[in-house]
């Protein structure tokens, strides 16, 4: 009886086990199941996802069909696409007779497209224009206002991201020049990242002078627009943001970051901020009392480690305001009660109201960091010694006496005061030499190197020599290098070139300066003017242009474009390169005959038979032919870059328009430890009459960027398409974004539009990045009221511009089109 127990028991175990685990294989088969049910359900909503591609996000409703084609889909999802597109057009337009179907009409356009040619050319598929309700703006800059904005930053914006790279100057242990941009409270002119139809703003055009650029506005956390880091970096000039808290809220402000956590999580916004938008550091400036000051200085601590563990040469300032006590006090000098702030930075911007005998204390506080110290002063003269203003050369005498550096704050002055009658141009000049022959030109020290002389603005914009643009225009960071000298030689100044001023009696009006009514590229060039005197017989005259530090290389190739005004004046031009030493030969200038008039090519030979040999097998053409003369000078000829390359590099020889552009192909082994720390221009005049020299682009790069150059962007796409007045093709706009991916040595992109009814391209605007944003562009202003039957299209072009000033012509380069029609009424 007892076994029966037993056994009954073991029975109901099993029973219970087998139960248990029946139990759970069905629940595994369900789960299974369901995975399987929801991939299916995500793989459905992925491919709905992927044939919405490029709708506007903010506009999903059942109205909106800016649907784009981002590449030739697989056979399945451009079949759906194609019926779902066709029982759109149905529904819009019942009764309507088809001469051939959707299909039809897209292999047709895409047979067309492919027979325009392009390397990078895409078609989209037919759009059905609708209403958009919502559409997406231009892109500004703007601050962060609060805390609360700071800490919701995720860094999704890349229109306001600098694109160019900082380039490397020669390094020294002089004072420096800060520049702080403080102008009507800060993202005025300057919050449009594409630029604007504009001209009227301010600008700098004093960079071969500046060390550091800061962007200064009231919001709690100002980073530079791209365009002033653009053109900073350009320059070799370093961008700062500015982390600002003021007054009782500023005081708030500071009680939540440096309480106990807070410090090292805003620090690292703060770097994050730095690195996605490219620029350089943080003047950190705190106008309010604050309670805990050792807190502070550990915050500018960890704000600094962080930035130079992110960016070794960045740079973190302390605006001289707080004492180590914590009471907002302006020390103006530095002292004790600011010195543990400096400690633990790169530096100090001390307040504007200082006096003379504070420098000479703060020059003994900092001991070996004198160069750290930088000394305010305000353009507009607030209590600033000396009186800012044209007066600001006083304060620089006292600055420099003691060996400090020189914070220039609100150089925005020349804009806003600018006096009636005068233009700006000649107010800023004047304003700034006060500081040239105070500091010395930096040196730009890598290749390629490129210049147009654009001064970012203008009222008209040529591209290659032609005018694409006739209208007011700005975009700073499409300023080039400009003239590193004087615009006039004078004796107090070291760096005039010596030949300027001791020929002034055999040369009368010498100057050098920007001339905006005529440019190769942008809307301005150099113009070098000059008259012979009653004196002069048969002398030349020689224009120092820039300052510079480039490395040579093996292989160099050089372009100059240039006009001489009214064709009755006769001048021999020669580009002249400086080098940094004296070779082995004895040769310590360059020289580049630009003009036909210079001498015959008697005593000229080729390079060595090994070095023509490799340059010929590698690039298809011989290096320029070359001369050595006895007094230390080197001539080589201009030298034509052949067929092969012809197509990299618009006008690259030859003569069009006014403009003439010589190329010069150097081959030498000795240029290898050499540099050019010079750029000159030798006018040698056949007359005694006044004498115009444009400068329309100089470029010196290796060879091979040629190659470089001849290479169409990639991953040309649009999204976020939307209309609005679609009631007829007059009124028609059309609201869309061009993205592409990044192509080497490229700073700046041209975007262009075309059709059926234009002879050529129309020019649209510039990107720095590889966006752009095209917003309510008149659909009219291509088509007029004409359509080109059941649908039509716009193709948009992208041309990018190389740092060696090199650019493919625009029927090489990467487009996509947009293919459309208005619903039937």
């Amino acid at each position: 009886m007892k076994m029966k127990v037993e056994w009954i028991v073991v029975v109901g175990l099993l029973l219970i086990l087998l139960a248990g685990i029946t139990f759970k294989l069905v629940a595994k088969n369900k789960k299974k199941k369901k995975r399987e049910w929801d991939n299916k359900k995500t793989n459905s909503d992925d491919n709905n996802q992927r044939l919405n591609k490029g709708q506007e996000r903010s506009t999903n409703n059942a109205n909106s069909h800016t649907l784009i084609a981002t590449g030739f889909r697989p056979r399945t999802q451009k079949n759906a696409l194609l019926r779902q597109r066709k029982r759109e057009e149905e529904n819009s337009a019942p009764g309507m007779e088809e001469e051939e179907g959707v299909e039809e009409k897209i292999k047709k356009q895409l047979k067309l497209t492919q027979q325009k040619g392009g390397s990078r050319s895409k078609i989209e598929d037919i759009i059905l224009v609708r209403p958009s309700h919502s559409l997406l703006p231009p892109p500004v800059t703007r601050g962060i206002k609060s805390l609360t904005d700071l800490y919701a930053w995720r860094g999704d914006d890349d229109y306001n991201r600098a694109s160019i790279p900082l380039q490397p100057r020669i390094p020294h242990n002089r004072p420096k020049l800060l520049v702080c941009h403080d102008m009507m409270g800060g993202y005025v002119q300057d919050c449009n990242p594409q630029g604007m139809e504009e001209d009227d703003i301010f600008a700098l055009y004093h960079w071969h002078l500046v060390d550091m650029f800061v962007y200064f506005a009231h919001d709690l956390v100002s980073f530079p627009p791209p365009v002033w880091t653009n053109v900073a970096h350009r320059n070799g000039v370093k961008s700062l943001g500015t982390f600002i808290t003021e007054w009782e809220e500023g005081k708030k402000v500071c009680e939540d970051i440096l309480s106990e956590g807070s410090i090292p999580l805003v620090a690292k916004l703060l770097v994050d901020i730095m690195n996605h938008y490219n620029f350089d550091g943080w003047l950190i400036n705190i106008e309010n009392n604050v309670d805990s000051p050792k807190a502070l200085v550990t915050f500018v601590e960890e704000v600094t480690r962080l930035c130079h563990e992110a960016k070794s040469d960045s740079v973190v300032l302390w605006y001289d305001a707080v004492t180590i006590e914590g009471h907002l006090h302006w020390q103006n000098e530095l002292n004790e009660k600011n010195k543990s702030y400096f400690d633990v930075c790169d530096g100090i911007f001390l307040n504007y109201t200082w006096s003379p005998l504070g420098m000479g204390r703060s020059k003994v506080t900092a001991k070996k960091r004198v160069n750290d110290v930088f000394v305010g002063i305000d353009a507009f003269g607030r209590n600033t010694y000396g009186g800012g203003k044209l007066s600001c050369s006083k304060a620089l005498e006292e600055i420099q006496k003691h060996g400090l550096s020189t914070a220039l704050f609100a150089p925005g002055w020349t804009f806003e005061c600018l006096p009636e009658g005068k233009s700006f141009d000649s107010f800023q000049l004047k304003f700034w030499e006060q500081f040239e022959g105070r500091f010395a030109p930096k040196l730009l020290a890598s290749l390629p190197f490129s210049t147009s002389f654009s001064r970012g603005h203008g009222d008209f914009l040529s591209i290659q020599g032609k005018v694409v643009h006739r209208g007011t225009w700005s975009n700073l960071s499409y300023q080039n290098v400009l003239h590193s000298v004087p615009s006039k030689p004078t004796l107090d100044n070291p760096y005039t070139n010596s030949n300027m001023f001791a020929r002034d009696s055999l040369f009368n009006n010498i100057s050098i300066g920007e001339r905006t009514d005529i440019a190769f590229n942008g809307s301005s060039c150099c113009e070098l003017c000059f008259s012979p005197s009653k004196k002069w017989v048969d002398e030349s005259l020689t224009f120092q242009v820039l300052h510079a530090h480039f490395p040579l290389k093996t292989y160099i190739v050089i372009c100059c474009t240039f006009s001489i005004d009214d064709d009755a004046v006769d001048a021999d031009l020669t580009l002249q390169l400086v080098l940094s030493k004296i070779d082995t030969h004895g040769i310590r200038y360059m020289l580049f005959p630009l003009t036909s008039s210079s001498k015959g090519n008697e005593g000229y030979e080729s390079v060595d038979s090994n070095i023509l040999d490799k340059f010929q097998s590698k690039y298809g053409f011989s290096p320029s032919k070359y001369c050595r003369r006895g007094d230390g000078y080197i001539s080589f000829l201009p030298q034509s870059i052949g067929e092969k390359w012809s197509h990299s590099a618009v006008n690259i020889h030859g003569k069009h328009d006014h403009w003439q552009t010589r190329t010069f192909v150097v081959a030498h082994k000795d240029l290898q430890a050499q540099h050019i720390q010079a750029v000159r221009i030798v006018c040698k005049p056949r007359q005694r009459k006044q004498h115009r020299v444009n400068i329309g682009q100089l470029s010196i790069f290796p060879p091979s960027h040629l190659k470089t150059a001849t290479t169409p962007i990639d991953g040309l796409t649009m999204s976020h398409i939307a209309w609005s007045d679609i009631t007829a093709w007059d009124t028609l706009k059309v609201t869309l974004s061009l993205s592409w991916l990044s192509s080497p040595n490229a700073y700046c992109y041209f975007i262009f539009v075309t059709s059926n009814f234009l002879e050529e391209p129309h020019y649209l605007g510039m990107a720095h990045n590889t966006c752009y944003r095209i917003t309510l562009f008149p659909v009219a202003t291509l088509h007029g009221s004409n359509t080109t039957g059941p649908f039509d299209e716009i193709t948009f072009i992208i041309q990018p511009k190389f740092e060696s000033g090199l650019l493919p012509p625009l029927t090489a380069c990467s487009s996509t089109t947009l293919r459309f029609q208005l619903p039937h009424s």
